[in-house]
């Protein structure tokens, strides 16, 4: 079996930094951008979601894993899920929230 990680070649790395980099002052413009609370969440998020998927694939070496590997990260994004749903009672009824 070969154990060794694959090296990601220069013109790659470089490639998936300047998207990284693209990506965050992507973040920050719309953070600074005039518009909907629930627009700005859902670009915030899947702008988040895509710089996690190219640091997983690319530099942490996912890519060449098995597939199992890639049911690792659902057990703590279930029990997010879980915890969230289970507290969102409380949150809505019990917080001093304001909601704009």
């Amino acid at each position: 079996m070969n154990n060794r990680v694959p090296v990601l070649p220069k013109k790659t790395a470089t490639l998936i930094y300047i998207w990284l980099v693209g990506l965050t002052l992507a973040e920050v413009a719309i953070a600074f951008v005039n518009m909907p609370k629930l627009a700005g969440t859902i670009l915030l998020g899947g702008t988040t979601l895509a710089k996690t998927l190219m640091i997983g694939l690319y530099f942490m070496h996912l890519k060449h894993d098995r597939p199992v590997a890639w049911l690792l990260p659902v057990v703590p994004v279930l029990l997010a899920i879980l915890f969230t749903a289970v507290l969102f009672p409380d949150m809505v009824y019990h917080l001093p929230l304001s909601f704009q």
